[in-house]
């Protein structure tokens, strides 16, 4: 896309069917995070949900943020924060 701005948005997306499974998880880069896997998508993939506030921290995880500009989400260690209170085992995630 003329390299000015990529839309990471559905790479590596999990399928929304059979609903995913969310686990705590802990890796090298991300710490005390989460990891989505269901039937289709092993755990070993790796797709995680974490903070973060661009495209290059996003290919192949799912990030939480307040508000979303080019390039940039705004506000992702405050959701992250929601999320977690709000227990994240048992929030249903679907495609759009």
């Amino acid at each position: 896309m003329n390299g000015a701005h990529e839309d990471y948005s559905y790479k590596n997306v999990l399928p929304s069917q059979p609903s995913p499974n969310v686990a705590s998880f802990s890796g090298d880069r991300f710490k005390n995070v989460y990891r989505l896997y269901n039937s289709q998508v092993p755990r070993g993939r790796s797709i995680l949900i974490h903070t973060a506030n661009g495209p290059k921290d996003t290919i192949g995880c799912l990030l939480p943020g307040m508000s979303v500009g080019v390039n940039s989400i705004s506000n992702s260690g405050d959701m992250f924060k929601i999320l977690k209170a709000r227990n994240l085992n048992k929030i249903m995630i679907l495609n759009p």
